[in-house]
């Protein structure tokens, strides 16, 4: 299960900010002392809870039902098109590719093809390489070792007509539908960003078993789908780069190509084909984490009416192990996160998010005779590699 940070949240921690506090009189804390939390969820509760998507289809909930509990307010559509997803994990700055029948590179831009089984049937690997001036190198590997086929100015994908490619990631290949080429952040650029294009219905198969387990049922797995299939129809239209759409990562939603595929999350693919959620005219942001521990948070940063806070019901459930859990942090720990506060802390208070029944904490406010720190609930979170910020605390 996958936990990710969300725009908003991302905004959240950058913002967090100390402030004086007059000394005070209370007593302090000693440093054998905790903060003791119970805690709920897993994640920033934005959106669909992935195990609060399991409880409901449980309960016999179907996935346009579980949506609409979790994205109210939105319509529904329809959504085809290019998606491009930069292979953050590739950090070699080049793509090397297996043979198979059909491989192909292609010059980007040009009519350029070169069948790459006809004219060496020989190679066992296949590299796209940088070079200086904006040029890209083609490759092969034989027993006397790397070999250049030809150079051109500009970029080169592989592709195989529809069927998978084999490529080199670190510790090993992974298998991706659609191209893969080495793109140019900038004309004369000597690095490049590794970019697999595909279809979105494509490139949904590879995210759900990454973000979803695919033996939960098929329900839930129909609702992450038409979830995921909307949140890269809003990076679409919004993209990270003038190069790329969206991640591989958790800065958008983990996605792990064909190797990652399962025949369960496919069947749920194409039962809810080219369906996402609409807002306003245009797709809407549908943020999901993996349990928000029985009370979903609305966005902190440009909420919108579809991302609302509101209680749960489907989160408590034997089968979610995120529903409730503990932690402690030693005073010591504060006082280092917390030098302003001075020599000890003599309290810890909390601020929550709006309605008065919400449980997750805007801001954690440590004090101490010199003076105060105020961290973000997601910072404070971070900071003490907490599951959530949906808890309650006390110092004992």
């Amino acid at each position: 299960m996958i936990r990710r940070r969300s725009r908003a949240v991302v905004a959240a921690l950058a913002a967090a900010v100390a402030t004086l506090f007059s000394p005070s009189s209370a007593q302090a804390y000693t440093a054998s002392q905790h903060m003791v939390i119970s805690g709920h969820g897993w994640g920033h509760g934005h959106g669909m809870s992935q195990y609060g998507a399991r409880g409901a289809a449980i309960k016999g909930l179907d996935y346009k039902q579980i949506l609409g509990f979790y994205y109210p307010h939105t319509t529904w559509s329809t959504k085809t098109g290019l998606v491009r997803v930069l292979l953050a994990g590739i950090t070699t700055n080049k793509v090397v590719a297996r043979p198979r029948s059909s491989l192909t590179a292609s010059w980007r831009g040009h009519t350029s093809v070169w069948n790459l089984g006809k004219v060496q049937p020989t190679a066992d690997q296949w590299q796209i390489v940088p070079a200086s001036g904006g040029r890209s190198v083609l490759m092969y590997h034989v027993a006397a070792g790397w070999k250049t086929y030809t150079a051109v100015v500009g970029e080169l994908d592989f592709y195989a007509l529809g069927n998978p490619i084999s490529i080199g990631v670190p510790g090993g290949w992974r298998s991706y539908r659609g191209t893969v080429g080495a793109v140019l952040p900038s004309p004369s650029a000597a690095t490049r960003w590794i970019v697999n294009t595909l279809q979105l219905d494509q490139y949904i198969l590879g995210v759900i078993p990454s973000e979803m387990p695919s033996s939960w049922q098929p329900e839930a797995l129909k609702a992450q789908a038409v979830a995921a299939r909307t949140y890269a129809a809003f990076e679409m239209a919004t993209p990270a780069s003038p190069e790329y759409d969206l991640f591989d990562d958790t800065r958008s939603q983990v996605y792990g190509g064909f190797t990652a595929e399962q025949a369960s999350t496919n069947t749920a693919a194409s039962a809810t084909t080219g369906q996402i959620l609409m807002y306003g005219g245009k797709p809407a942001f549908t943020e999901f984490s993996s349990s928000n521990g029985g009370y979903e948070l609305a966005a902190s940063t440009n909420p919108q009416p579809y991302l609302p806070s509101q209680p749960d019901p489907y989160e408590q459930y034997s089968g979610n192990p995120y529903a409730t859990w503990s932690a402690s942090i030693s005073v010591t720990t504060l006082l280092n996160e917390c030098p302003s506060a001075g020599s000890s802390i003599t309290s810890v208070t909390a601020e929550h998010y709006p309605p008065s029944n919400n449980p997750w904490l805007s801001r954690v406010i440590v004090k101490g005779p010199s003076g105060s720190c105020t961290f973000y609930g997601y910072q404070f979170r971070v900071m003490n590699g907490l599951r959530s910020a949906n808890m309650g605390f006390h110092i004992s």
